[in-house]
C-alpha cells in the first residue's frame, strides 16, 4: 500500500457531468517501471467517468492504495 501523502491528485472534468482524477507522485519520481521495456509512468488517470467531484476523489484515493 502506498503512503498517500506522497502523491497529488488533481480532479478534472473530462465532460459535462464526468468527472476522472489524475494521480502524480509529489516528487515526480515514477510511479511503476512498465513490463520489460524499461518505460516509467509519471501520472495515471482513474479509467471511470463518475458522476461528480469528490467520487472521482474518492476512486484516486482507491487506486493510491493498490499501488
Amino acid at each position: 500500500m502506498a503512503d498517500p501523502a506522497k502523491y497529488s491528485v488533481t480532479t478534472f472534468q473530462r465532460q459535462p457531468g464526468l468527472w476522472r482524477a489524475s494521480i502524480t507522485r509529489t516528487d515526480r519520481r515514477p510511479s511503476i517501471a512498465y513490463g520489460t521495456t524499461g518505460k516509467e509512468i509519471l501520472s495515471i488517470v482513474t479509467p471511470l467517468d463518475l458522476g461528480s467531484e469528490d467520487a472521482a476523489g474518492e476512486a484516486a484515493k482507491a487506486v493510491i492504495k493498490k499501488l
